[in-house]
C-alpha cells in the first residue's frame, strides 16, 4: 500500500517542465514549495493580503503569525490564540487546520516576510541614493 499525498501540483508549465528530470523526492519537495507559493498567491488573491498590506507590518507579525502556525501545527489542543499572536493583528486571522495545512501557511506568511524585507530594503537602498 502507498503513500497516499494530499497535494495540488503547480499550475506554471515552466515549474512543471523544470520537475521533469528530478528524481521522486526532489519532485516532491519541489511540490512542497510549490503548494507553499500556491498558499501565498491565495493569500493575496481570496484574503487581499497584498504586498502593499504586508509592508504595513512592520513589527515582525507576519514571521509572529507563521511562528504560531508552526508551533501549533495540527495541535488538537491549539489555543483559541497562542500567546505570540500579534496584539496588532485581528484574532480572526488564527485559522488552525490540520499539520501540513498549518505548516504550508507558515511557510507561506515566511515568503511574505521575507518579500516584505526585501521590498524594505530595496526602498530603503534607494532613498539613500544620491540623485545625479
Amino acid at each position: 500500500m502507498g503513500i497516499r499525498l494530499s497535494f495540488r501540483p503547480c499550475d506554471d508549465d515552466r515549474v512543471l517542465a523544470d520537475w521533469a528530470g528530478l528524481s521522486g523526492l526532489d519532485r516532491l519537495g519541489a511540490m512542497v514549495l510549490c503548494d507553499a507559493y500556491a498558499e501565498r498567491r491565495r493569500q493575496i488573491e481570496a484574503e487581499y493580503c497584498t504586498p502593499q498590506l504586508d509592508d504595513e507590518w512592520e513589527e515582525r507579525e507576519l514571521a509572529d503569525m507563521a511562528a504560531c502556525y508552526i508551533l501549533h501545527a495540527g495541535d488538537d489542543h491549539a489555543p483559541p490564540l497562542p500567546h505570540l499572536w500579534p496584539e496588532t493583528v485581528d484574532a480572526a486571522w488564527w485559522k488552525p487546520s490540520t499539520e501540513r495545512r498549518d505548516l504550508v501557511k507558515a511557510a507561506a506568511l515566511i515568503l511574505a516576510e521575507i518579500e516584505r524585507l526585501d521590498r524594505a530594503a530595496w526602498r530603503a537602498k534607494r532613498n539613500t541614493q544620491v540623485a545625479p
